[in-house]
């Protein structure tokens, strides 16, 4: 396991629960082995969210996938299908 960075936090403030809003981690082994890389939010039917990509010339792959995607072109508020399973995603639910 790397060195713990001088800058990391002693430790992180309990949040209190979101109504509507539940997350969870899980360690798939598609960023690293053996740690939490995989973060899946599931939202109560009739939220609306947003999100803002970054401004880099260099963005990852998530960001790259998202302005490419329909939603991201459409001006309206419209639910996205989420992306098929593949091999290297982990085995969360696929009912969305």
């Amino acid at each position: 396991m790397p060195a713990i960075s001088p800058l990391a936090p002693a430790g992180f403030p309990k949040l209190k629960p979101i109504a509507g809003v539940r997350l969870a981690a899980y360690a798939a082994g598609v960023r690293y082995a053996g740690r939490n890389d995989v973060m899946l939010a599931e939202l109560a039917p009739g939220t609306t969210i947003a999100g803002v990509l970054t401004q880099s010339t260099t963005p990852g792959a998530p960001t790259s996938d998202a302005r490419r995607s329909p939603a991201a072109r459409s001006s309206a508020s419209t639910p996205t299908t989420p992306p098929p399973s593949s091999p290297k995603t982990s085995t969360f639910p696929t009912a969305w």
